[in-house]
């Protein structure tokens, strides 16, 4: 049976409908752009709507904006993997998610989410697709337009959180974000915990082979170029307090640029990773690169790199980290890459 609040949503979201605008311009996990959304009254409705239901409590998402949110929401909607990894870092799970490929999980936390419906992809967000799953809570990545949040937030509270723009190297803050959202921030303190105490102990086991070397972390996304990340992305954050310095060149390359990454053409590969001593290369969590960087692999200009010619080339897991799941595998390669140097 559907409640007076679901029929409630249903209505607003059939006025919508007639009124037009059902296609939501899909953005890439790499977009930068934010979001100007700060309608309070749209806020408000979805916040009326949730109450209906039980008990709720009004959180401040990344925007600024107060969204009253169930305390003890049942039926999330995630838009982007991000949301997805951090949910289940916290014991749950989705009710409908957004883009999810194998590989983006290990395969017994993707039994959890391979199942759960899709609805949002790079083409745009299924409105229809997610009003049906009646979700008490919408996570939003900070890239969606305040036109399109309207539309959703008719449907359930909408909670923004940081995906793109000067902050998106804060993957623990984005986390921290959705575990505000869902009521479950006194997990957040055992995750991080357990990645603090990783880390100490691959910064003591390795020390002596972190002390001499200078690493660089390089992927590929599209054919003739080359990504990079330096100490102040994501996985700066993770693997710079063990003790990883980056080589001055990709750091200069990069620069200050949102998130710690920038991409150079394959003819500047020399001058952007040339002096790296070990590289490492992004993979997802079936160890899988990208095509393009299998592509990039058969370069002139790669093999010919100093870290290459030595053979000290390792996979790192993910460069966008959308969890504490992909930070402890990056933390796994790491430790197995440092015991190969030193062998």
């Amino acid at each position: 049976m559907i409640n007076n609040s679901s029929r409630r949503r249903a209505l607003k979201f059939a006025t919508l409908l007639t009124a037009g605008a059902l296609v939501i311009t899909g953005c890439s996990a790499e977009d930068n752009s934010t979001t100007q959304a700060t309608e309070s009254s749209s806020n408000e409705a979805g916040g009326e709507d949730s109450a209906a239901q039980g008990d709720t409590r009004t959180v401040t998402d990344y925007e600024g904006n107060e969204v009253e949110v169930p305390s003890d929401p049942q039926r999330v909607v995630t838009l982007h993997f991000a949301a997805t990894e951090a949910l289940v870092d916290l014991g749950l799970a989705p009710v409908g998610q957004g883009g999810y490929t194998e590989g983006l999980l290990p395969s017994e936390k993707a039994k959890d989410i391979e199942n759960v419906p899709q609805v949002s992809e790079r083409e745009g967000i299924e409105l229809e697709a997610i009003a049906a799953l009646e979700p008490d809570l919408i996570l939003v990545p900070n890239y969606v337009e305040a036109v399109d949040l309207e539309q959703l937030r008719a449907i359930a509270p909408s909670y923004i959180y940081m995906h793109g723009g000067q902050d998106r190297a804060d993957w623990r803050g984005r986390v921290g974000q959705v575990a505000d959202a869902v009521n479950q921030a006194d997990k957040i303190d055992e995750l991080e915990t357990a990645l603090e105490d990783r880390q100490a102990e691959l910064k003591e086991k390795h020390a002596d082979v972190l002390a001499d070397r200078r690493f660089a972390v390089i992927n590929s996304y599209n054919e003739q170029e080359v990504d990079l990340n330096s100490d102040a992305s994501m996985l700066g954050n993770i693997l710079g307090p063990i003790g990883v310095q980056w080589s001055d060149q990709i750091n200069e390359t990069v620069g200050d640029e949102d998130g710690g990454e920038f991409t150079v053409s394959l003819e500047e590969i020399n001058n952007a990773v040339g002096d790296a001593d070990v590289l490492f290369y992004g993979t997802n969590l079936a160890f899988e690169p990208t095509e393009t960087f299998e592509i990039l692999q058969e370069e002139p200009l790669y093999k010919n790199l100093k870290a290459v010619e030595d053979g000290n080339v390792y996979p790192i897991g993910k460069m966008t980290v959308a969890g504490y799941t992909d930070a402890m595998f990056s933390l796994d390669l790491l430790d197995e890459a440092l015991e190969d140097l030193e062998s």
